[in-house]
């Protein structure tokens, strides 16, 4: 039996909000169960859904960002706009909708905001609206700050702020705010029959938002400042606490606190383990990017600014069991800067050296690392192969290009292989990658895997209508499964997984081989020989099919695109436009030009066709990249012709 617990998320679009909605919507409910973490094992996990209102007020952009990414079968989320401080807002979404717990994160806390607008900082700060129809009725878990002490105390002498016992005495107008919220709290949700938990947090931080733009932490304003001589304050103290971390103590609270029985206000402080300058936080930044820390400046803050505000935070460990992770100051700038650990399967081969050719030409971005797999580092068709690699790499994006491939009449001679080696790889690389959490995965599939029997262009609506072409049908099959499991995947465990549908690849490090490869490389290695051994330069079939070539150099700045930017688990047409469509016969001829050969060209009709045409239409695509431009044919085919020939004798074949 499902559990359902309905969430009210104010700020919902603001930093911490996404964060919180991004966790769920990738892991599902965080934490098993309260008596788990209080070291209790024994009892059987009870499966639990989250129906979360998540409020926003002015960013367009939100609802549609929650709606595009992949969520997992257990969160449910309605973006729902409503200005908290607008008491007909708040009653209307009160009318029809009914919560177990209010997670009230929403606030005005820039300093400068603040200062310009102290009425509108007080209205959101405290907003009382909301806080009366949550009396008696929805337990209360609020977001106050550590502003709300003066930060005069010695804490490395005197001892980090504790939650109870401790002089309030707010110095700014963000701090101020919250301590009028506390009170308001105190006084009309004080004798409340559900329970108030107010969070006094230290400043958070974590990566960028997932979804939309919010405010940056102070960790990458320091990121921004690389070349330039900025001051950071030495005797300014802060117990900063990773975003991740409050993720896991607000989940618990939802699970722990929409089911407890008793009422009342209790105070906690939420903050990290590392207590660190300002300055001492930019240094360590510094270190992570390996920039020049000579431009970093020493300064002292005066009064009435607080000083030093570290908190403890033992009281609320102590009641969720939740210890924060990780406890050193450079392992929270790792977990703010994240480094992407890109691996490529078939790394090797025609698509993955292209890849590696572009990533070693533009340059990785500086939060990417790139591994570029081949046989030799395991066999994906092995599940403890496939395991020992990701153990080995722990990948976060995995660019999934391996599997058996061939020419027309490889196809045709090994049906069996073909399927059960692409559904072993296809498998093992998948699971691996839902289980080790990797954070995108885009894989590729092929427009020959498309009906025989369908209407020109095609696209991918069309993908699954009908059976592909008989001759390459196990291949196909194989490699449609692929389509259906992103979409699986993406479902059942919020998995951000896509693939790719590039046309016909050609280019270098291909397998030119005459029997087992692909149109075009099979073309330039006959006209090779023919052209070296002056024989004719024959073509199998009759020349007149049509087919969409793409070029891997293209393809590779594509793909690293689509991991990087496209995020949907519908399957997206690489190819270029429906003009460009060339037939056997002139891409051989064009081969010919390349190569020089002068002789005699053949068609040798007794040899199949394969299929007709495989018109794609990429209208999906330019909707994405209006402004793209492919290689031209011609050009690119020199290219390829230039690079067999000079690398012939190491080329496959």
């Amino acid at each position: 039996m499902v559990k359902t617990i309905r969430v009210l998320l104010t700020g919902g679009s603001g930093f911490l909000g996404q964060h919180l909605l991004s966790t769920w919507m990738k892991n599902g409910p965080v934490i098993s169960s309260s008596k788990e973490t209080n070291g209790n094992n024994n009892k059987e996990e009870e499966e639990v859904e989250y129906v979360i209102f998540a409020l926003y007020q002015r960013s367009t952009a939100f609802p549609k960002a929650i709606s595009e990414n992949p969520c997992h079968k257990n969160i449910h989320i309605t973006p729902y706009k409503c200005d908290i401080t607008s008491q007909a807002d708040v009653d209307k979404l009160f009318l029809n909708n009914s919560f177990d717990v209010c997670l009230h994160t929403a606030a005005m806390s820039q300093q400068k905001e603040c200062l310009e607008n102290p009425t509108g900082a007080k209205a959101l700060n405290v907003p009382t609206f909301l806080f009366e129809k949550l009396k008696d009725k929805v337990p209360l878990v609020a977001l106050s700050t550590d502003q709300v002490y003066d930060g005069t105390k010695d804490c490395l002498k005197d001892g980090f702020y504790k939650a109870d016992g401790e002089t309030i005495r707010a110095m700014t107008v963000y701090g101020k705010s919250k301590v009028e919220m506390e009170s308001y709290l105190q006084d009309n949700l004080g004798s409340s029959k559900v329970p108030t938990l107010l969070l006094r947090s230290t400043i958070i931080v974590g990566p960028t938002p997932p979804f939309v733009d919010a405010h940056s932490t102070f960790l990458h304003f320091v990121a921004s400042r690389e070349n330039q001589n900025t001051s950071f304050f030495t005797n300014e103290f802060r117990t900063l606490v990773g975003v991740k971390h409050v993720c896991r103590v607000l989940d618990w609270m939802v699970r722990n606190v929409s089911t407890a029985t008793t009422g009342g206000i209790q105070v906690f402080h939420l903050g990290g383990p590392v207590r660190s300058s300002r300055f001492e936080m930019a240094q360590v930044v510094f270190d992570r990017f390996q920039f020049d820390k000579s431009v970093l400046e020493k300064a002292e803050r005066s009064p009435p600014f607080p000083l030093d505000l570290s908190l403890d935070s033992t009281k609320l460990e102590k009641l969720t069991g939740i210890v924060h992770e990780p406890k050193t100051m450079e392992g929270l700038v790792a977990e703010t800067f994240p480094r992407k650990l890109v691996l490529v399967t078939g790394g090797s081969g025609l698509a993955g050296s292209a890849i590696q050719d572009y990533i070693q030409k533009t340059g990785a971005k500086n939060d990417e690392e790139w591994v570029f797999l081949s046989t030799k580092d395991g066999d994906l068709r092995k599940r403890s192969d496939t395991v020992a690699i990701f153990e080995k790499y722990s990948p976060t994006h995995v660019i999934h290009l391996a599997a058996k491939i061939g020419g027309l009449f490889a196809a045709m001679s090994q049906k069996v292989e073909f399927f059960r080696e692409n559904v072993l790889i296809n498998d093992n690389v998948m699971e691996c990658c839902r289980i080790y959490k990797v954070e995108k995965l885009v894989s590729y599939l092929s427009t020959c895997i498309y009906p025989a029997k369908v209407t020109y262009p095609i696209d991918e609506t069309m993908l699954h209508i009908g059976p592909p072409h008989h001759t390459n049908e196990t291949y196909a099959y194989a490699k449609r499964l692929l389509d259906v499991m992103n979409r699986a995947y993406a479902e059942e465990y919020g998995c951000n997984f896509t693939s790719v549908i590039p046309t016909n690849i050609f280019g270098h490090h291909d397998n030119f081989s005459i029997e087992g490869g692909h149109v075009i490389p099979g073309l330039i290695h006959k006209c090779y020989i023919a052209k070296r051994d002056k024989t004719p330069f024959t073509i199998w079939g009759s020349g007149t099919p049509l087919r969409q070539f793409i070029y891997n150099n293209d393809l590779a700045e594509l793909t690293v695109w689509a991991m990087r930017e496209y995020h949907d688990p519908t399957c997206l047409t690489l190819s270029g436009d429906e003009q460009d469509e060339v037939s056997i016969k002139d891409a051989a001829l064009c081969v010919a030009k390349a190569m020089g050969f002068e002789g005699e060209v053949k068609f040798d009709t007794s040899k199949n066709d394969g299929q007709y045409k495989k018109t794609a239409s990429n209208s999906r695509f330019r909707a994405l990249r209006p402004e793209y431009k492919f290689t031209p044919f011609e050009t690119a085919i020199q290219e390829t012709v230039d690079w067999f020939v000079e690398n012939f004798e190491t080329a496959r074949k």
